[in-house]
């Protein structure tokens, strides 16, 4: 349940804890706010860590979603919101400077084991992957096991584009 910070030498300068909850870390993003480094890092058991490395080791915000584990995360292009994807199909948007939720996406809305590629059907089975376009802070982009890459427009909370025959079993997505 520890982060380790290293130096291209290989020298430990911090070790960040998740405190009296340790667990593995899902994926983690590095964020600026005001000059100063965040790091923020979720865990299969659900909780979303936010930490500032410079003053400590302790994390200083933590949002926990019950039952729900965090897969993957990641943060929009204008370090305002973290999207956190859950075991249950469901995006959890965060707003970072109050670490409350600001709203969630369903994408269980086709309820078949079968992907579909019509818009707005949402992922048949897990999601493992989540980026937010680099351009446009209300496109987030999922990839499921479902052999499907999906766009969603969070203002709308559906998915608008389909790709078929990607499987992400990872949190292994990217846009530029």
């Amino acid at each position: 349940g520890e982060i380790q910070l290293r130096l291209p030498d290989g020298l430990c300068t911090t070790t960040l804890s998740s405190g009296n909850r340790p667990g593995p870390v899902s994926s983690m993003r590095w964020l600026m706010e005001d000059e100063k480094e965040l790091l923020i890092a979720d865990t299969p058991w659900g909780r979303v860590n936010v930490f500032h490395p410079e003053n400590g080791r302790s994390p200083v915000d933590i949002v926990d979603l019950p039952d729900e584990g965090s897969l993957a995360l990641d943060v929009d292009c204008g370090q305002k919101c973290i999207a956190a994807i859950g075991k249950t199909r469901t995006a959890h948007l965060i707003d970072i400077a109050t670490m409350q939720s600001m709203a969630k996406l369903d994408f269980a809305k086709h309820r078949s084991l079968e992907p579909s590629l019509a818009l707005g059907a949402g992922h048949s089975i897990r999601v493992s992957s989540v980026k937010w376009h680099p351009t446009h802070r209300d496109l987030l982009i999922t990839g499921s096991w479902d052999n499907t890459i999906q766009i969603w427009d969070t203002r709308r909370k559906e998915s608008v584009k389909v790709f078929y025959g990607m499987n992400a079993g990872a949190d292994c997505l990217d846009a530029v």
